[in-house]
């Protein structure tokens, strides 16, 4: 028989990023360790900003500098800031306009 496939989180938000490795930050955890890699996402237009985004994952993507397309799975977290709590699926959707 195979090895186990690892837990994973429901997720329900799955979006594309594709653009460039920009830093990847190895952070140890209070369980494990995991990579937090900065992606810059090219912008629309010349008048726009490009936009950067964080994806932590159990292994990097590659190099910095290296040009990625994944598809990212949104896990549902409950933040608190300012006494209010947030699911985060909810804020993307709101971001993407859904």
């Amino acid at each position: 028989m195979g090895e186990a496939l690892p837990k994973i989180k429901p997720s329900c938000l799955e979006i594309n990023v594709c653009g460039r490795v920009e830093a990847i930050e190895q952070i140890q955890g209070k369980q494990k360790q995991f990579y937090a890699s900065t992606i810059i996402i090219p912008a629309e237009d010349t008048f726009s900003r490009p936009a950067r985004v964080i994806v932590n994952s159990n292994m990097p993507f590659g190099e910095e500098g290296t040009m990625v397309d994944t598809i990212v799975h949104v896990v549902p977290q409950w933040r608190t800031n300012d006494g209010k709590w947030y699911f985060s699926c909810n804020l993307w959707k709101d971001k993407l306009g859904s």
